[in-house]
């Protein structure tokens, strides 16, 4: 049985960023900054799975809800900056 999250977590849109990110840390320093980012990610996701019971428990529906907005809201902030970006690197834009 493989639980629902594992797509998820290590779909094609995470291993996109971290393609994209790993492209543009120009530095050894700024490679590792990723590679911690990654284990940070790992950890948060793996504690927030593992508590995930109590967390919504804590948080109830309504609060559960709110958090979703809110991560869809950063999410699409992401999107769209890749999409700048994309369209700076294609030369449409002017990056800046």
């Amino acid at each position: 049985m493989t639980p629902l999250a594992i797509p998820m977590l290590a779909g094609p849109a995470a291993l996109s960023t971290v393609t994209v990110l790993m492209h543009n840390a120009k530095t050894t320093r700024m490679s590792l900054i990723v590679y911690a980012a990654i284990f940070i990610t790992g950890l948060v996701s793996y504690v927030t799975l593992r508590l995930a019971d109590p967390i919504y428990k804590a948080l109830g529906r309504t609060g559960i809800q709110v958090f979703g907005r809110i991560l869809g809201l950063i999410l699409a902030g992401i999107s769209v900056q890749f999409i700048l970006d994309g369209l700076a690197a294609a030369g449409y834009l002017r990056g800046g």
